[in-house]
């Protein structure tokens, strides 16, 4: 439900290789999400985005109380606005 739901201004955490770093050891990028909910094509919008090409496929975490969850996966960007697919709508 969080997936769906989030709050414009959340810090969202992104593990993966982007532009083939990495080795074996993700690297850690850093977005926003920028908008309450989701975009108008079910994404979430992220601004702030520092992930780039190897990311694409990484899963993306929000900080909470307990730790860090999962809360989608990164499918790319557009106009320069990351989009990631909530974890909610992944059957």
């Amino acid at each position: 439900e969080l997936s769906m739901n989030m709050k414009q201004g959340t810090p969202l955490y992104v593990l993966g290789y982007p532009s083939g770093r990495g080795e074996g050891n993700p690297i850690m990028s850093t977005a926003l999400c920028s908008q309450n909910g989701l975009d108008i094509d079910g994404t979430i919008m992220a601004s702030n985005n520092n992930t780039e090409g190897g990311n694409s496929g990484g899963p993306i975490f929000v900080q909470n109380e307990s730790g860090f969850e999962v809360i989608g996966i990164v499918s790319g960007s557009m106009y320069e606005k990351g989009r990631f697919v909530p974890i909610g709508v992944i059957p």
